[in-house]
């Protein structure tokens, strides 16, 4: 483990408009210092952060990379917990899972996953943000639980949404994607940040991080705060 400093304040410079992915990062880890989340700061964690030709990868997987994307990858040197007992990838991670999912849409193995949500009519596509896929090649997954559902940066949204917007993959149950609450990468990292720094969290017997439920509006409160 690096020889962090931690201060109380910790993660509250990074926080700011100016903050950079980087500094967002190292003050996720100093906050997981500070509070005892020693589940998430063992050596096993650690994984090697992105060399330039596995982001040159990615881009050639999913288009251009937002510059959140391409800084958190190139920082990240270790998984890092979420919401919902999800657990940051590896660019490499990311990039496997990816290409697995792109070719069960080549196979056509989701044609009737898509055909089941669409009979369900629930309006997840209502609003145009998402496009009406079960799975698309523009979706780079960033985090995944232990189910394999996953957080995904949207590189190809629909003609509504956003790029760069985060959507959940809940593969589990065939219940497909969701536009999350966050509205980017950046927004993301930032969020746990600051739950961390603010306490707003409890930890488990093994020392690993538990944030608990939050709404929808509830992140955006907390975004907005």
């Amino acid at each position: 483990m690096r020889g962090w400093v931690v201060q109380s304040d910790s993660g509250l410079g990074a926080c700011g408009p100016g903050g950079s992915v980087q500094e967002l990062f190292e003050a996720f880890v100093a906050q997981l210092v500070r509070v005892g989340a020693t589940h998430h700061l063992a050596d096993h964690r650690r994984h090697q952060s992105a060399t330039e030709a596995e982001l040159a990868e990615a881009e050639a997987l999913a288009g251009a990379l937002p510059d959140d994307l391409r800084s958190w990858w190139l920082s990240a040197d270790r998984g890092l917990p979420l919401i919902g007992a999800y657990t940051t990838l590896s660019i490499q991670h990311a990039l496997d899972t990816a290409r697995s999912s792109n070719q069960m849409v080549e196979d056509g193995t989701f044609d009737p996953h898509l055909a089941k949500i669409r009979s369900w009519k629930d309006g997840r596509f209502d609003d145009g943000r998402m496009r009406e896929v079960y799975w698309s090649p523009g979706w780079l997954p960033v985090a995944m639980d232990g189910c394999g559902n996953q957080l995904c940066v949207d590189l190809s949204p629909g003609p509504s949404g956003r790029r760069g917007q985060i959507l959940a993959m809940e593969l589990q149950d065939g219940q497909g994607p969701y536009l999350s609450p966050w509205p980017s990468l950046r927004e993301l990292i930032r969020g746990h940040v600051l739950l961390l720094t603010q306490d707003r969290i409890t930890l488990d017997e093994e020392h690993a991080v538990d944030y608990g439920w939050l709404s929808h509006a509830e992140i955006e409160a907390l975004l907005q705060g």
